[in-house]
């Protein structure tokens, strides 16, 4: 058989018009065995050049010889476009309208038809990186003593996840803190307000401070004083080491107490530095900030001028540390306003806003890697509820000057998505939405840094087929330093062998 006259027309089919001159007097070279490394295949194409170019120079600087044609079980050099890395794969600026290319000509293990892998590479070069790739771990729980938590509230901090609970002791509200690794403790005395009914829940707000400490916000109804507490680290023992700290939230009026002209509820916090800020909602839709020092010492309090909300919905917050300011995230009737705000020594400082349309009933913030002189942040949007209820992830860069809205992807295939927690990490790479499902399945997605999501929704935990238990209270999620992520929920109902905090690792398969 001549190889020469089976090269040919291959050669005319690969290169779609290319010039082949003189191919007719250049013999069939064997230059490798198929699929080798991607060394080899450089130091094949280098050998393809040697022999074959003095003889059928090219000009074309998107021709070169290369070792890139299969014939009959081997590899055979041919004219096609540059292979700068070796996998194969001609660099992407000398590839036909229409024809796929590499889309890293520095690397050779990004390629199409690559297998991904969890390096935060793009590796089949699909546009998303490490799809397919989120799998959960064995779930841990720690009991929740009785199990009779009324309201949790869940952040995700450096060092682990903390939280405060809610519950009744003797015909009042107790407080309970968590950090992870120890059982809830009782907040020293302090006693809260015992809601009449489910509506009149103020609920409750985390925060987890960077030395570890925890940040909680509670704002009850006119029965009462507003007060944020602020409570301190846990020692080995897990008991609660430092004092508590109560302030009352003022209202417009600057009320803090018995002359209080509106009910608080719905609270948000965030730390930065050695201040918090606190947000909250009234009955009317209002949204109320006040800043607090690190003594619970009331520095100032704002209106947020924008739209009212006729069901008010719980704002987010999320401390920036590098643009040194707070990214506040609040549900409008058309949207999410978004706001930066400066914690000023007079109070918060309110920057322009910026909306993102929509319907929302939830929504949460997670911080990205830097991008330029800002940072990246997910948002993430629940619009409706009940069974109808459903998640997208909306992208945004924050600067100090700018918020500039990027792609938003829908979450999940599945209805009565609600209560979503968001969080950026590495290996996988991209944003995790976490979320429960139909009140008894909590899942998670991976979502690209700019587009798309990386793979379908995967679950946690399940409690739904158990009569009366539910997920009643988070989701949070974190990245954590080794790789991976976690996420945290409360489970009720499931008596003293099922109910209490679970934590899901999340983790790469390959």
């Amino acid at each position: 058989m001549d190889t020469r006259t089976m090269i040919a027309p291959a050669l005319a089919l690969l290169l779609g018009g290319c010039s082949l001159m003189g191919l007719d007097e250049v013999e069939a070279e064997p230059c490798s065995a198929l699929d080798p490394a991607a060394a080899d295949r450089l130091a094949a194409h280098q050998a393809c050049d040697e022999a074959l170019s003095a003889r059928a120079p090219l000009s074309d600087p998107c021709e070169a010889w290369v070792c890139n044609l299969e014939l009959e079980g081997a590899l055979y050099c041919t004219v096609d476009a540059p292979d700068r890395d070796g996998d194969g794969v001609g660099d992407a600026a000398c590839v036909p309208a229409g024809a796929t290319g590499d889309c890293d000509d520095g690397d050779a293990t990004v390629a199409p038809n690559r297998d991904e892998a969890c390096d935060g590479r793009d590796n089949d070069c699909d546009g998303v990186v490490d799809e397919g790739l989120l799998t959960p771990g064995m779930p841990a729980r720690v009991p929740d003593a009785d199990g009779s938590a009324e309201q949790v509230a869940l952040a995700a901090g450096a060092e682990g996840f903390v939280g405060v609970l809610r519950r009744e002791e003797g015909g009042a509200q107790a407080l309970y803190a968590w950090f992870q690794g120890s059982s809830p403790g009782r907040v020293g005395t302090l006693t809260l307000r015992n809601p009449l009914t489910a509506a009149d829940d103020p609920g409750l707000g985390v925060a987890a401070l960077s030395s570890g400490d925890l940040f909680a916000a509670f704002a009850p109804t006119t029965m009462g004083c507003g007060e944020t507490v602020a409570v301190g680290e846990v020692d080995p023992s897990g008991a609660i080491a430092s004092a508590v700290l109560a302030t009352g939230l003022p209202d417009l009026d600057g009320e803090l107490c018995a002359d209080r002209s509106e009910d608080q509820r719905l609270p948000a916090v965030a730390a930065l530095d050695t201040r918090r800020l606190v947000a909250w909602r009234t009955d009317g839709g209002a949204l109320r900030l006040a800043t607090t020092d690190a003594e619970g010492t009331v520095m100032g309090a704002v209106v947020d001028g924008g739209m009212l909300q006729r069901e008010p919905a719980r704002p987010a917050l999320l401390a920036l540390p590098a643009l040194g300011a707070v990214l506040l995230a609040a549900p409008r009737e058309d949207g999410v306003g978004l706001r930066l705000v400066e914690l000023e020594a007079s109070g918060p400082a309110l920057g322009d806003e910026v909306r993102v349309e929509g319907a929302p009933i939830r929504v949460a913030l997670g911080a990205g890697a830097g991008a330029g002189d800002g940072v990246e942040v997910g948002l993430a949007i629940q619009e409706g509820e009940g069974r109808g209820a459903s998640l997208a992830l909306q992208r945004l860069t924050v600067s100090a000057s700018a918020i500039t809205p990027g792609e938003r992807t829908a979450a999940g295939a599945s209805e009565g998505a609600a209560r979503p927690a968001v969080a950026w990490g590495e290996r996988p790479t991209g944003w995790v939405l976490s979320w429960v499902e139909r009140a008894g399945v909590l899942r998670a997605q991976l979502f690209g840094r700019e587009r798309g999501s990386a793979g379908g929704a995967v679950d946690l935990l399940g409690v739904g087929e158990t009569a009366g238990a539910e997920l009643a209270f988070g989701p949070a999620v974190r990245a954590r330093s080794e790789g991976g992520f976690e996420v945290a929920a409360h489970a009720g109902g499931l008596g003293e062998d099922g109910t209490g905090l679970y934590r899901v690792p999340l983790g790469c398969a390959e």
